[in-house]
């Protein structure tokens, strides 16, 4: 009897509720987490690097306290918006909140089983990769992991004092005298929770408990004595502040986009990823909120317009290339100037040019008379860091067998992706 009483209090629990409600109505938000979980364990993105983006961030060209402090602040408002964003998607199926002080706290605290665990799971994940793969001490890892929860705790900390600041009850908002507090849960309220009936009465799901913000079990207080329109105006003004921070969580990201340019603004990539992950939940639950039944198509007619407007080139950057004169009148490429350029002129100044870069060549091998050079051309595949780590190696070797003369003998190299990186990060070593 005490078991079942147990097993059934923990599944009427507030906490245990939101994760159910998660997996049952809210897969969009589920998603990411998912998508974040495949990457921290290294079950998807392994050959694009995309783990290491999170196990080691890089910022300003080093992995140390503030790329992880960056990282965390990332992180957190990625937990923030999820929070806010399961608030408006779900607050109204749980009218109780309205009646506690502070319900948007509440509703946080609640709602912590999923970001803890996945925390949890990211600092277990990086102290792993950052001992055994770059070997770091452990007061190293452990100066790098509290940057990371500083970071994450500073900007929760923020937005939730802003929330807490601005937010209403039902208690601010109409001045209603019966705050009746926190019902404690006594010995003999657990025992008799096993005889309730349990099930959902409209779009209201049943909630037995509650955790407060002192971290102590509740009973959840009964709201018919409240008129619903009391309770959706607390949750409209919650709603309200809720867009607030999220129009500041685009800006962020604006801004961030505009002075890319600079080093200080090049936030780690793992960083960037939360970022984007975070403006993707804002959009989608917003959609989702307003929309209901209609957001599925109206978020597939924004890609189309969003993909028709990137043609122009008012919604693109220039991005030009280092060594190219952009001060003078661009090339033609013109079928008559393919022509003009195929004539038999062109093509003997190009012969002479290219003879003279060899003989040029040939002379500065100091090669003994009457004995031919000999030409390598490398050509390396894609692969991302596989290959560009693959290629890297192989051109160590082949130069180290040739005694370091291999790129004396080198006049070409080509190829795609990875193996491009790496060849070109060799060619940059031996220059």
């Amino acid at each position: 009897m005490l078991f079942s009483t147990i097993l059934r209090s923990i599944y009427f629990s507030f906490p245990c509720q939101l994760v159910i409600l998660l997996f049952k109505k809210n897969h969009i938000l589920l998603f990411y987490w998912l998508l974040l979980l495949g990457f921290i364990t290294q079950t998807i993105g392994v050959k694009w690097g995309i783990p290491y983006l999170f196990l080691d961030p890089e910022y300003m060209g080093s992995v140390g306290f503030w790329s992880f402090f960056i990282l965390g602040i990332s992180f957190g408002g990625f937990i923030m918006t999820f929070n806010i964003s399961s608030y408006i998607l779900n607050g109204f199926r749980f009218p109780f909140l309205a009646t506690l002080s502070k319900p948007f706290e509440k509703f946080m605290i609640n709602n912590s089983v999923i970001p803890i665990f996945f925390s949890i799971l990211l600092m277990a994940k990086v102290f792993w990769f950052q001992y055994y793969f770059e070997y770091h001490t452990i007061w190293a890892i452990a100066v790098d992991l509290m940057g990371f929860m500083a970071g994450g705790f500073l900007i929760i900390a923020l937005i939730s004092t802003y929330f807490f600041s601005t937010n209403k009850d039902i208690f601010r908002m109409f001045n209603v005298k019966e705050n009746i507090g926190e019902l404690p849960l006594n010995k003999n309220e657990f025992y008799a929770l096993s005889n309730r009936k349990y099930g959902r009465v409209g779009k209201e799901w049943h909630v037995e408990t509650y955790i407060s913000d002192r971290l102590k079990l509740r009973l959840v207080r009964g709201t018919q004595h409240y008129p619903s329109e009391m309770i959706f105006s607390v949750f409209k003004q919650n709603h309200l502040n809720a867009a607030i921070v999220e129009v500041a969580t685009f800006i962020l990201v604006i801004v961030l986009g505009l002075f890319r340019d600079l080093s200080f603004f090049r936030i780690p990539a793992g960083a960037s990823l939360f970022l984007m992950f975070s403006l993707f939940i804002m959009l989608s639950s917003a959609l989702r909120f307003w929309l209901r039944g209609w957001s599925s198509i109206v978020f597939i007619l924004i890609l189309l317009v969003m993909n028709f407007f990137s043609q122009f080139d008012v919604f693109s950057s220039v991005s030009q290339a280092y060594g190219l004169n952009y001060t003078i009148k661009p090339a033609s490429y013109s079928s008559q100037a393919i022509k003009e350029l195929n004539s038999d002129k062109i093509f003997q100044e190009d012969y002479n040019n290219t003879l003279q870069i060899l003989e040029t060549w040939k002379k500065n091998l100091a090669l003994p008379a009457g004995k031919k050079p000999q030409m390598v051309f490398v050509n390396t595949s894609g692969g991302g860091l596989r290959s560009a780590l693959w290629t890297l190696r192989t051109l160590q070797l082949t130069d180290s067998m040739l005694k370091g003369q291999l790129f004396k003998h080198t006049k070409l190299i080509s190829g795609s992706s990875g193996g491009m990186m790496g060849a070109a990060y060799y060619r940059e070593l031996y220059l």
